[in-house]
């Protein structure tokens, strides 16, 4: 019963979360633009298909309207930006913030012409808001991949101290020293040792985060260049697909940051 109230829980925290349930639509929008894909090759599904279709673009109408103010994420970006970084990291952090504050003010123009408040052309507003997601997941992407190797050599760095630690421990039980000394000195080692293994725990779950971030980016790359290239025209199940997956990742980082 207990169990069931935490996760009850979990999951009413994560919905009353407005970036969960943007995660949350996305997934479901892009999941029946794949489902949709399949069902127009069916001829007798083709009413049905037109109304996964309208529904499909009423979520995403509504998305937009729930990331109005958003582009203030972007300069949070900016003016939180890590002092220890690399002036890399720093470089593309900012080129992504820069690439996000065009994107999201531009998405909200597209909804406002399409819900006629404000008479200009949509399909223009719309393409210049792709690409600017789209440069912002090239950044996004840059980063995490970056990053990576980062914490791998700190890794590798983090081995060879453990390896390090074992052969003098391994040395001082082999030597002829006084015991409360060698007791004292293993002691020290015993101490480092455990630190040495807590801080390779934590890079790793750093590095498996980052992994799942590297794919999120991949698969938001077609999804975003679909919409940023006129000449581009990507299969609809594929660009479903990418979306699915990149959505149900973000979600999934969004639901371990909130349990934890």
């Amino acid at each position: 019963m207990e169990k069931s109230r935490k996760i009850v829980g979990v999951v009413v925290s994560n919905l009353d979360n407005v970036t969960t349930r943007d995660k949350l639509y996305r997934t479901i929008q892009y999941f029946l633009r794949f489902f949709n894909y399949f069902l127009l090759k069916k001829k007798q599904f083709k009413s049905f298909s037109a109304r996964l279709s309208s529904l499909e673009k009423g979520i995403s109408d509504t998305r937009r309207l729930m990331r109005f103010g958003k582009f203030m994420l972007a300069i949070k970006d900016i003016i939180n930006l890590d002092p220890n970084a690399s002036p890399i990291i720093q470089l593309f952090t900012v080129l992504r913030a820069i690439c996000n504050s065009i994107y999201f003010p531009l998405d909200h123009i597209v909804w406002l012409a399409k819900t006629k408040v404000l008479h200009v052309d949509a399909a223009y507003f719309q393409l210049n808001a792709s690409r600017g997601w789209f440069l912002a997941v090239i950044f996004s992407f840059l980063i995490d991949t970056i990053t990576y190797f980062n914490i791998k050599y700190q890794l590798s760095q983090l081995y060879q101290k453990k390896q390090q630690l074992l052969i003098q421990n391994q040395s001082n039980n082999d030597s002829n020293n006084d015991s409360n000394n060698n007791n004292n000195e293993n002691f020290e080692i015993q101490q480092q040792y455990n630190l040495n293994q807590q801080e390779i725990k934590k890079l790793n779950n750093r590095i498996n985060a980052i992994i799942r971030r590297i794919i999120l980016d991949f698969a938001d790359m077609p999804v975003s260049a679909n919409g940023a290239f006129k000449n581009l025209d990507l299969n609809t199940g594929f660009v479903g697909f990418c979306g699915s997956l990149s959505s149900l990742l973000a979600l999934y980082e969004l639901w371990f940051a909130k349990r934890d």
